[in-house]
């Protein structure tokens, strides 16, 4: 359990801390526009395909095996952060480039929200608050109304919050 934790920690944490705080540094926390690669057509496949897996795995009520796919897709955006060097370096000389990594991670930070849910509540709704993003009250299914809302959109397009959109993310 201290290991899940501490990976929790160090693979979720790092993420959304990483993504919300460049965002709201950055871009006064509204959400540039984005103008997507074969990087982040790539990186979406690759969300799209762990997430169905994650989809099968908590259908078949393998829980550990979806939380482990939660954590290789917040693993994969640690990674898109890193090997594109997000930093103060690139916004300054490719604001497009810096614009279009942030608006995909701060997505990708909304869907783990969901994602996580079903093993941590409260953090998931703790960074639901800290994007200002909305909240769907949830039913007798708390995962499949969340979860399915979200992730549909994820699907149709890696915008789940548009450009120009302003988070009100908190100090």
């Amino acid at each position: 359990m201290l290991k899940v934790n501490t990976e929790l920690l160090a693979n979720l944490g790092n993420f959304v801390s990483r993504s919300l705080k460049f965002l709201k540094g950055k871009f006064c926390g509204e959400v540039p526009e984005a103008v997507l690669t074969e990087v982040e057509h790539k990186l979406i496949a690759e969300v799209n395909g762990l997430l169905e897996k994650y989809v099968a795995a908590l259908e078949a009520v393998e829980i550990r095996e979806g939380l482990r796919l939660a954590l290789e897709i917040s693993r994969l955006g640690n990674l898109y952060l890193s090997d594109h060097k997000l930093d103060n370096t690139l916004f300054d000389n490719d604001r497009v480039r810096c614009g279009t990594l942030i608006t995909i991670s701060v997505n990708l930070v909304y869907f783990l929200a969901s994602l996580f849910y079903p093993y941590m509540p409260a953090s998931s709704a703790s960074i639901l608050q800290q994007l200002n993003a909305p909240v769907i009250l949830l039913s007798l299914s708390p995962f499949l109304s969340l979860f399915f809302f979200r992730l549909s959109l994820f699907l149709l397009s890696p915008f789940i919050v548009a450009p120009s959109y302003r988070y009100q993310v908190l100090p």
